[in-house]
């Protein structure tokens, strides 16, 4: 299986990032469940969460050329980044996060369930050169962070529908709508971002708005009578939250890079057959 054979590589890679004193391993790979659908939930344990952060890419480039880069600071001492491989399939992604741990002072998991260690060092990896990385890695709080986000919530969407778990389809269906009543509220107050679900109050703005164009926006797309016209809304939904955070992106005085995106959006569509 392909995942197995990119996490043995990781792990190895991982063992030169600098501060890094253990590895562990999450997901339905720790679990033995693995399908063909899987991605990789690997957390590393660090003394040195700056020097380890800064490494990450150049470290994971050493496996294989990188497409995108998603970064998430859970906390203080907890970093989260989501990784694609231009050489990999979509479906095997890796999560891989970093914990700032100081002797026995342990920092939480970032990942659910369970987990088995791959490693522990006897003393941390040194420092390693700078090296550049043009993997994309868009910045927190901008719309391209938002929409790849969308993106990658897209692919978890797609691996539900193979494996035949339709209330979490749903569950990603729903959220979808959630994010694009954000992304219509956001676009009616002149795109002064709020990156948040929407409360009672600012739905109650929504239906307050004079146009139908904007409640058509989200309705139109949204036939939930059968799992294959909940993909065919997805997919429209997606597709027009892509076009809308461009525009946002234009508003911000930016583009975003089509390549990336678009690699996202293809994949998606083809694996939903859309």
């Amino acid at each position: 299986m392909r995942a197995h054979e990119l996490s043995g590589r990781l792990f190895e890679a991982l063992r030169s990032l600098p501060g890094t004193i253990e590895l562990h391993l999450f997901g339905s790979l720790a679990t033995g469940t693995a399908d063909g659908y899987s991605d990789i939930d690997l957390q590393v344990l660090t003394r040195d969460l700056d020097a380890s952060q800064k490494a990450l890419l150049p470290v994971l480039e050493g496996v294989g050329p990188i497409s995108l880069n998603l970064e998430t600071h859970e906390t203080e001492r907890g970093y989260l980044s989501t990784v694609l491989f231009l050489q990999e399939s979509c479906y095997h992604k890796l999560d891989v996060g970093l914990s700032e741990t100081a002797g026995v002072d342990a920092s939480p998991p970032l990942f659910l369930g369970p987990s088995r260690m791959i490693w522990r060092m006897g003393s941390p990896a040194p420092q390693l050169e700078d090296r550049p990385v043009r993997a994309y890695t868009p910045a927190e709080g901008t719309p391209a962070h938002f929409v790849v986000g969308l993106l990658l919530a897209g692919i978890r969407y797609v691996k539900a529908r193979k494996r035949g778990k339709h209330w979490t389809c749903w569950r990603f269906l729903s959220a979808q709508m959630d994010w694009q009543a954000m992304l219509l509220y956001e676009k009616a107050h002149d795109w002064t971002p709020l990156r948040r679900k929407l409360n009672t109050l600012e739905y109650a703005e929504l239906d307050a708005l004079p146009s139908p164009e904007v409640r058509n926006i989200l309705f139109t797309y949204t036939d939930l009578s059968s799992p294959p016209s909940m993909d065919v809304a997805y997919c429209r939904l997606l597709a027009q939250m892509l076009e809308m955070s461009h525009a946002n992106a234009l508003h911000a005085g930016y583009e975003m890079p089509a390549i990336c995106l678009e690699r996202l959006m293809s994949f998606i569509r083809s694996e939903l057959a859309q």
